[in-house]
């Protein structure tokens, strides 16, 4: 999801619990929602 100018973290995100990486740099992301917290397998997450 690098590089898309998100403002935020899409919602959806969350909806793969199993999702290990997770790449955002290259985007104006400023806040990251308590619902990251979903996301149990996440081991990196690149801002």
């Amino acid at each position: 999801l690098s590089k898309n100018r998100f403002g935020e973290l899409p919602e959806e995100v969350t909806e793969f619990p199993f999702l290990e990486k997770l790449h955002l740099y290259h985007n104006a992301i400023r806040v990251i929602p308590e619902t990251v917290v979903m996301l149990q397998s996440l081991s990196y997450l690149d801002l």
